[in-house]
């Protein structure tokens, strides 16, 4: 049996969260059915940690053992061909029987944005909290 760990971003916009939940999507289980249908059988994949409804990650790590020979390249591959474009694996290697993506976490790394202008901007406005500023309104609030 192999120990895979996977390095996922994705953007949460449209997920209730990482967590499997009950006739909600989620990255969990969205992540979890292309895992099964590229290695050919179930699958239990652990997280490194849990992210909110709306909330995205650039490199939440995960693990699963699996039975298939796939190559590290040719699962990345299928993966990346099989989810939507929301998700997206990074990188895959094989680890030592008691890895887990959980309770071998050495540190995790939050990052909050804040978008203090006058008005929310289209390209910031999933990644971003915005707090208006006081500005000038005909110079569109940025100075």
């Amino acid at each position: 049996m192999r120990n895979i760990c996977l390095i996922v971003s994705y953007d949460g916009t449209d997920y209730h969260g990482w967590q499997c939940q009950p006739n909600l999507i989620t990255v969990e289980q969205t992540l979890r059915e292309k895992i099964e249908k590229v290695t050919d059988h179930p699958v239990k994949i652990y997280g490194g940690a849990r992210t909110d409804s709306g909330v995205h990650a650039y490199g939440q790590v995960v693990n699963f053992f699996t039975e298939s020979t796939i190559e590290l390249r040719g699962l990345i591959r299928g993966l990346n061909s099989q989810l939507p474009v929301d998700i997206r694996v990074r990188d895959a290697r094989e680890v030592e029987e008691a890895f887990h993506a959980r309770y071998s976490t050495k540190s995790k790394v939050y990052v909050y944005a804040i978008l203090n202008s006058l008005y929310n901007s289209p390209f910031h406005a999933r990644y971003a909290w915005h707090v208006p500023a006081q500005g000038r309104e005909g110079l569109g609030g940025n100075p």
